[in-house]
């Protein structure tokens, strides 16, 4: 009899083990149902498990680098938008230069220049992040020093450094003297391409505070990176620069007509030096935005190819698991009925 009881007992805990296994399985049923995926992943796969690994590494490589490519898009864009203002502004301010024969719109140039090196300023201070677009690899440093902004290391403001040049120069009595003051050993020219012998007196750094060598870079891809961008110290914008600060620190009541006449039409030649260059500036990051947008294509095409590899390894067959579901709940339900008579189960009924 003590037997019986014991046997009875080991059988009524087994139940109750199926019961928590078949409750179980029914979990994971409805899981794979309200999911679309495998509740035990890697116990389903077996040998493809290793196979399924490498692919997810593979996406999440592949999303990473997709990333970092759009940061780089988005950086090309606001580059790209900001030369393209850059350019506006400099053309308004070569045809103004072109046109202004007579002493009321010559006498207006002086302020047009001011504003023009302002608005340059702020567009090469472009930031996206914090990180300033046009100082190469120092992006913590706005590029450009403000024209009345002292600059710590040199002492003077750029617009005093040109004043400074100019003036160490003698005066503009002709044109003569007016081009050299321009071009002449360290006249302005020298100012801007760093050449003067007063090394205050150059554009870097009194008017330039990014790096002067490299650009950003970024890797998109395994085996690719790319350089990008470009640095407010380019031939193009000193150009530009050139010519605006030589309008901006000589007020053309201040010389004779024919020194001004010779100073302005040297100006009006750094502004289209500036013009054509900057058009080429902006060229180049068109090419490395349609580099960027090949390469975010790639990876888009990857994403979609290993997505569809990992689906079909890892996806649940809806009517497997439907069909799944109602054994284990008819399982269940006759569980549950063998356990309930066993738990009524007694010595009375069973002597009865």
């Amino acid at each position: 009899m003590t037997g019986m009881n014991i046997s009875t007992l080991a059988t009524f805990f087994q139940l109750n083990d199926s019961i928590r296994s078949l409750q179980q399985s029914l979990l994971d049923g409805q899981k794979e149902l309200s999911t679309g995926r495998k509740a035990d992943l890697m116990a389903a796969l077996g040998p493809q498990a290793a196979t399924d690994v490498d692919l997810r590494n593979a996406y999440a490589e592949a999303t990473t680098f997709k990333t970092t490519a759009g940061v780089v898009s988005t950086r090309l864009d606001a580059m790209q938008t900001a030369l393209t203002s850059v350019k506006d502004a400099i053309d308004k301010a070569r045809t103004q230069t072109l046109t202004a024969t007579s002493p009321v719109a010559r006498a207006q140039l002086q302020q047009l220049a001011k504003t023009t090196i302002d608005q340059i300023g702020s567009l090469l201070d472009t930031q996206f992040d914090g990180r300033y677009l046009f100082s190469g690899t120092q992006t913590d440093m706005p590029p450009l020093q403000e024209q009345n902004t002292v600059n710590a290391s040199t002492g003077l403001s750029p617009l005093q450094a040109v004043q400074q040049v100019i003036a160490n120069m003698g005066a503009m009595t002709d044109a003569a003297s007016a081009l050299n003051a321009a071009n002449g050993a360290d006249g302005v020219s020298s100012l801007f391409d760093d050449s003067n012998s007063n090394a205050n007196l150059r554009f870097t750094p009194g008017l330039y505070n990014g790096s002067t060598s490299g650009t950003l870079t970024a890797r998109l891809d395994r085996g690719y990176q790319i350089d990008y961008g470009l640095r407010a110290d380019d031939p193009a914008i000193r150009d530009a620069l050139q010519g605006l600060y030589m309008l901006a620190a000589v007020p053309s009541g201040s010389v004779p007509d024919d020194a001004y006449a010779a100073w302005q039409n040297e100006a009006l030649s750094h502004l289209d030096n500036g013009f054509q260059g900057v058009i080429g500036m902006a060229s180049t990051v068109g090419y490395q935005q349609s580099a960027v947008a090949d390469v975010m294509a790639r990876h888009d095409s990857t994403l979609t190819q290993l997505n569809t590899q990992i689906v079909n390894l890892e996806q649940a067959d809806p009517y497997e698991t439907a069909a799944k579901l109602s054994q284990f709940q008819s399982q269940l339900e006759a569980t549950f009925t063998v356990t309930a008579r066993m738990s009524q189960l007694s010595l009375t009924k069973f002597l009865t």
